[in-house]
Parts: C-alpha cells; structure tokens; sequence
C-alpha cells in the first residue's frame, strides 16, 4: 500500500490507513501486545494496547511526515525537501492538495519528479504553510495522540499507563 500509493495518482490509498496498518501495527501496535502477553495479560487488556498503540502510531507518523518537510536538518539527518521530491503520500500532502488555491495546484507537479529544482520544492513547502496544511496536519497529530492517551485511562496497570503516557509527551515533543 504504502509503496503503491507513491505512483497511483487516485484516492485509492489514504495515508490514515497506510499509517494504521504500517507504522501503527510494526512500530507500536505488535510491541506493546507482545509485551503484553509476555506480562500475561487478557484480552481486554490487550485490547486496550492495541488502541493506545493505533492512536499513537497514527500521531507519531504524521508527526514524522511533518519533519521531513519541517523539521531541522540537522537533527532529522536528511533535506527537508527529500520527501516532496519522492513525492510521499503523506496527510501533510493531501491536506495541502484539498485546500491549495489553482496557483498552488500547479506548483504541485513537480512532487515525485527527479527533475524537480530545490526551489520549486520550496515554493511547495511554502505553500503548504500558506494553505494552513502545516497547521491541521500537526493538530491532527495531537488529535490522535490525545486519544491514545484517552485509551490509557482504562489501562488497569497504572505504572505501565504512567510510562506510556511519558512516552507520548516525548514523542510529541519532536520539533517541528
């Protein structure tokens, strides 16, 4: 899916869903169950992992879509401009596709071409900021990482609730 959706030019693949069963799943999702089992925990409490770690690996993900177009070079260790030039499917992208003005539409084409000049990716990266792209994609990211620390109120295992809910304060943390 996630390679897929970089040349299918319809709406076939959401990056919601793209980051639900990747990022989610491998990153969050299958360690926290695993860890969960290991503990031996039931079911509803694996249940309730599963929801924290789908909320949060949604929030992390548009977070580090952000990044690779905001973030500090030198902290996130690649050009801010690689990912428009691979021409990701990202929320940041399809926010910024459904609200861009014609003249910002066109400047779009250079997204996933070889060809495309550093400034015409600037152009876009400043587009995204003027078409407040920028601005609903990070509070999508709180969005979700507010819920996955709304699922830990149900998590029985309050030590473990703490420490996760650390974790989602660091994660959110990154700058963007």
């Amino acid at each position: 899916m996630d390679v897929q959706s970089s040349f299918v030019t319809d709406d076939s693949f959401s990056p919601l869903d793209i980051y639900r069963f990747k990022t989610a799943s491998y990153s969050f999702i299958r360690p926290l169950i695993t860890g969960g089992i290991c503990a031996g925990w039931k079911q509803p409490t694996l249940d309730i992992l599963q929801e924290f770690g789908t909320h949060l690996g949604v929030a992390f993900q548009i977070q580090d879509d952000l990044l690779g177009v905001f973030g500090d070079e030198t902290k996130t260790g690649k050009s801010s401009l690689t990912d428009l030039r691979e021409g990701k499917n990202t929320l940041l992208r399809t926010i910024h596709e459904k609200h861009a003005t014609t003249e910002q539409k066109k400047r779009l084409v250079c997204l996933g071409t070889e060809t495309a000049t550093n400034e015409e990716l600037l152009a876009v990266k400043h587009d995204m900021v003027a078409s407040g792209a920028k601005q609903e994609t990070l509070r999508l990211s709180n969005e979700y990482a507010d819920k996955a620390l709304a699922s830990l109120d149900s998590l029985p295992h309050r030590d473990v609730a703490a420490a996760l809910t650390e974790l989602v304060e660091k994660l959110r943390g990154r700058d963007v």
